[in-house]
């Protein structure tokens, strides 16, 4: 019922074509993700995991997917960056910048300063819930 009465707000659009799958954690996680200290062995193995799973993704356009790549989730752990155009800036803006999808404008305002481990589970949970109103079982 949340997410049917939150959908019906919004204008009947189509979704442009060419959309792509993006990790929001990048599968990479371990070039601007690890934090400090850096993970165990064995907590690396889970986040692996967890990188994978529907709470991690999100829609993008062929264009933007190539943009966001591994990047920090905030500009201030961007600040330095030169590869992959748009210096400087984190995925997190490059979503906002570019993604008009109501999808990401969520993810990208409830997280201002982290995209954490904690944050994909939860969506997981919240997203799998909605699956199932949407679409009961038989």
């Amino acid at each position: 019922q949340h997410l049917r009465g939150k959908s019906e707000k919004y204008e009947s659009v189509a979704l442009p074509s060419g959309l792509e799958l993006e990790h929001i954690m990048p599968q990479g996680w371990r070039t601007h993700w690890e934090g400090v200290p850096p993970l165990t062995p064995e907590q690396a193995a889970v986040r692996d995991k967890t990188v994978n799973t529907i709470g991690n993704l999100t829609l993008v356009t062929k264009s933007l997917n190539g943009s966001l790549s591994n990047r920090p989730w905030t500009d201030t752990e961007a600040a330095g960056l030169k590869e992959g155009g748009e210096p400087g800036k984190s995925k997190r803006a490059l979503l906002d910048d570019f993604s008009l999808l109501v999808l990401n404008k969520e993810i990208i305002n409830s997280h201002g300063g982290a995209w954490s481990d904690q944050d994909i589970s939860n969506r997981s949970r919240y997203l799998a819930s909605a699956i199932c109103e949407i679409w009961p079982r038989p």
